[in-house]
């Protein structure tokens, strides 16, 4: 190819279509040249003389890569758009969804309640992440914390210099934390 070499072509793709899958097919190549091409996202290297059967494996490995990347791209925007955390088609989980995205917005503190397993923290993960909120999102077991140590464990303390050491609900500043029922 005039003016552009199998290295040149691929990283040319990769900017127009990262996912591309994209195989390379020279007349010469080494190893090193090889290598190269696969660090820069080539999905395979193949020579020159190739075997025609090997090269349609190639080939259909590569479109099935394509096909799997797309999928997973599709997947990822899906979850954006439905709430990574809160899967499933049924009436009920789709009214959690819903409410969750009415809240989210809100400047309000939430509390979310319910037996154990029901998936309270899939649904404040939900809420902070649709909320647009800085703060990290800080996860409270009460059931596991100990007795001695409880409140500072959630609130902090101050430590021998005066400095205050926050605790979980400090810590999550910015964050979901206390007190709207959502069902």
């Amino acid at each position: 190819m005039p003016g552009l070499d199998g290295i040149g072509v691929l990283d040319a793709v990769r900017e127009v279509a990262a996912d591309l899958p994209v195989v390379l097919l020279t007349g010469h190549g080494d190893v090193a040249h090889a290598v190269r091409a696969m660090q820069r996202g080539a999905q395979d290297f193949l020579e020159k003389p190739y075997d025609a059967d090997h090269l349609l494996t190639v080939v259909e490995r590569s479109l099935a890569a394509g096909r799997l990347h797309a999928e997973i791209r599709m997947l990822r925007e899906r979850l954006k758009v439905e709430g990574a955390h809160l899967i499933g088609e049924t009436t009920a989980i789709a009214a959690v969804r819903a409410r969750l995205t009415e809240i989210a917005g809100l400047p309000v503190d939430v509390i979310l309640q319910g037996e154990t397993g029901t998936g309270k923290e899939l649904a404040a993960r939900s809420l902070h992440d649709q909320s647009g909120r800085s703060g990290p999102f800080i996860t409270i077991n009460c059931a596991a914390l100990p007795n001695s140590g409880f409140g500072v464990d959630l609130f902090g303390r101050i430590d021998a210099s005066g400095t205050l050491q926050p605790g979980r609900v400090g810590l999550a500043e910015g964050g979901h934390c206390s007190s709207t029922r959502l069902m």
